[in-house]
């Protein structure tokens, strides 16, 4: 595999120009918009970790996993009388536990990758 150049400031660019800004907007939306029928950010934060996934090489399926798990949460205000604020509040739970989840799972494959970095 041959290296792209300017990628890596390609894929920064786009990062904080765009997905960080809609991902900003989108927590925002659901927590000073009180008449949204469901949860916004759910949706895009999923959709944001796809966009990491593919941006880092792809592989590693346990970010679809937590990318399925908050686009769900999205529906929640409409299942339950959870209110989008109090679902924000669950996504982020869930985002922090996942992304733990997604460390230890990312440095398993590395280790796989990386036969000599044992880490002892």
């Amino acid at each position: 595999m041959r290296p792209i150049p300017n990628a890596h400031s390609k894929r920064s660019r786009i990062k904080w120009l765009l997905v960080y800004p809609v991902m900003f907007a989108s927590l925002a939306a659901d927590l000073l918009v009180d008449t949204l029928p469901f949860m916004v950010s759910g949706i895009v934060w999923g959709c944001s970790l796809i966009l990491y996934r593919n941006s880092t090489g792809g592989g590693r399926t346990h970010y679809f996993v937590l990318a399925a798990a908050l686009a769900a949460l999205s529906l929640a205000p409409l299942a339950t009388a959870v209110s989008i604020k109090e679902t924000v509040t669950i996504m982020m739970l869930v985002l922090g536990a996942g992304y733990t989840a997604s460390a230890l799972l990312d440095d398993r494959e590395l280790r796989k990758v990386l036969p000599g970095a044992s880490g002892a």
